[in-house]
């Protein structure tokens, strides 16, 4: 089944205007560079993480059937004895798809004139905004929108004892331990902006000694326990997520970019609209993800 681009914000942007400098005129004046600097470009860190699951999804509701418990499985079963019977006991979960969608237009001047290509810009500026929102809800815990890592049921969480209002090494390793003795192998880290740093600045013996994630001389580490770090501040304040990607199933059911020349003919503009429906993230066991959360300061 072809499902195309991901994609992704419920955002309406005011129309692009030539004669407006604030709304693009200032792409258009006598000279200018054929290229832009996108400050703000960020990209999805959940499905970039290794060994997710992306299913596509056929409606708007996809089950996982799930087998969650088995018994009738005893000891050694002597000669000439009744064996014992077994039993198996089911779930559901369900992918829903949810709509991410925003529109925006530009003036057929400022298509012709800019000296950029406005046009791959604003898809891509469109692909990006809703892929921040994705990001946002996937570690979320908001209801009427996809199911975040932090939802009821999607993880186990670890408060910090004694107060602490930052996430150690001590705490990604356990995490990474706790969920190897469910059975699961830990693939990422993901951690807030404040608590990667927190991280990367901790050292062997309090304020002196190496950093424990590598010297400053050489290259910047990017790994935990052999796992791929990746900061966000879509993570929850004071957050360290520890996942184990293979158990976790995210939903895309299509993605949809639409230029019309009709839509805003009487201005003599062009409309640019996106849809992406995203249906995640479903989580098979909760030890498979392990949240855990510092103390406020």
């Amino acid at each position: 089944m072809e499902w195309r681009a991901l994609l992704p914000n419920r955002t309406e942007l005011r129309a692009l205007k030539e004669s407006d400098n604030a709304d693009g005129g200032y792409t258009v004046p006598t000279r200018v560079s054929g290229r832009y600097i996108d400050l703000l470009r960020r990209r999805s860190v959940v499905l970039r993480a290794p060994g997710i699951n992306v299913l596509p999804l056929t409606s708007n509701v996809l089950r996982l059937p799930q087998l969650v418990a088995s018994s009738g499985v005893a000891g050694p079963t002597p000669e000439a004895t009744t064996i014992p019977e077994g039993d198996t006991e089911w779930q559901g979960p369900e992918l829903r798809a949810y709509g991410y969608k925003t529109i925006h237009r530009a003036s057929n001047e400022i298509l012709m004139d800019s000296a950029l290509e406005l046009r791959s810009i604003l898809a891509d500026t469109m692909t990006r905004d809703i892929a921040t929102r994705i990001d946002l809800d996937s570690f979320g815990a908001a209801t009427g929108r996809i199911t975040g890592f932090t939802a009821a049921g999607n993880h186990t969480k670890v408060a910090l004892a004694s107060g602490s209002t930052t996430v150690a090494w001590d705490d990604v390793v356990g995490a990474v331990a706790d969920i190897e003795a469910d059975g699961g192998a830990a693939t990422v880290v993901f951690a807030n902006g404040a608590m990667a740093k927190a991280l990367r600045l901790e050292r062997e013996n309090g304020t002196t000694g190496a950093y424990l994630q590598g010297t400053v001389t050489g290259n910047p580490a990017r790994t935990a326990q052999g796992l791929p770090i990746f900061a966000s501040n879509n993570v929850p304040a004071r957050s360290v997520i520890v996942a184990d990607m293979s158990r976790v199933f995210f939903g895309i059911r299509s993605t949809k970019l639409d230029i019309s020349d009709d839509a805003y003919f009487d201005t003599d503009e062009v409309g640019f609209r996106l849809v992406h429906r995203a249906a995640g993230l479903i989580v098979a066991e909760p030890d498979s993800v392990i949240w855990i959360e510092a103390a406020a300061s």
